[in-house]
């Protein structure tokens, strides 16, 4: 909105920019693409992160957790 509109467009754009990228490295760790991190073996339980991918995720995750309150075990 605030791009289209024309208000705070290089803000707007680089937030925008950042979240596309966070959202990039998140899938590519699901993915076992490379990004830098080596990546431990899938387990029968889901994927296995390397101490780095964890460490990423953990501030990703406390950047952008916009719904905390909310139960992901409610929705899986």
């Amino acid at each position: 909105f605030q791009i289209y509109q024309g208000t705070t467009v290089e803000y707007s754009s680089r937030r925008f920019q950042s979240h596309i990228h966070r959202f990039d490295l998140l899938a590519n760790m699901l993915e076992g693409k490379s990004d830098g991190f080596s990546r431990s073996p899938e387990t029968p339980e889901g994927v296995t992160l390397t101490p780095e991918q964890l460490e990423l995720l953990n501030e990703i995750e406390s950047r952008d957790n916009i719904f905390a309150e909310i139960d992901y075990r409610v929705y899986r």
